[in-house]
């Protein structure tokens, strides 16, 4: 399958703008390429919001991946976190609920735009989306592995990406920002009974 990686995403409103660092998954070596989203004639008339929806559906349907976190995809990461969680407690299947229905609304009705169609089938989807963006939280956070006879911390990830290169269990705890420590667990998986908890000094406590 083809697709978009993507390690930086820029938004300004002001100028009803949102930019991109992009790169096909298929072309080695990777060709990175800032642009610009919706930038042709055919997305003139559309407002920010309506850039954002794109945005969040090319996201949702997998055409742009984030292949690295780090401040400028940090929060996108997390927010795409978010509507699958709420996907998977609303049984919502991405595929067979979204991405298929959005096909048989243009069968039954060709006078429908495509940002129209996307406000109708993704509409909920992306008001999660957006709620997550805009979350603030302040503080440090650590991540913890605990088990019947231990309980052990993320203590250090060599390179901040989605391979988490270098990440290994200790006692000395690495600080995340909770964004960052929530797409850890979620990327990670259950088996590793992983837990985020608010980071205290110890001198301070």
């Amino acid at each position: 399958m083809s697709y978009e990686k993507c390690k930086y995403i820029s938004l300004d409103k002001k100028n009803n703008k949102i930019m991109v660092n992009i790169a096909s998954n298929n072309i080695r070596p990777l060709y990175w390429c800032k642009c610009e989203l919706c930038a042709n004639s055919d997305f003139e008339n559309y407002t920010f919001d309506d850039k954002m929806l794109i945005l969040f559906v090319d996201m949702q349907q997998g055409n742009i991946q984030i292949s690295t976190i780090n401040k400028n995809t940090l929060d996108f990461a997390y927010a795409m976190w978010k509507v699958r969680e709420y996907h998977r407690e609303n049984n919502i299947d991405s595929y067979e609920d979204l991405y298929e229905e959005c096909g048989r609304l243009f069968e039954k009705n060709k006078e429908l735009t495509r940002i129209e169609v996307y406000r109708q089938v993704y509409g909920k989807s992306f008001e999660v989306f957006m709620k997550a963006l805009n979350e603030k939280f302040e503080g440090d956070y650590i991540v913890k592995r605990t088990s019947t006879y231990y309980t052990d911390f993320v203590g250090k990830i060599g390179k901040y990406d989605r391979g988490y290169t270098g990440f290994w269990y200790g006692y000395n705890p690495m600080k995340f920002s909770y964004k960052q420590a929530y797409i850890f667990v979620k990327d990670m998986g259950d088996k590793y009974n992983l837990q985020i908890e608010k980071y205290v000094d110890s001198e301070v406590a």
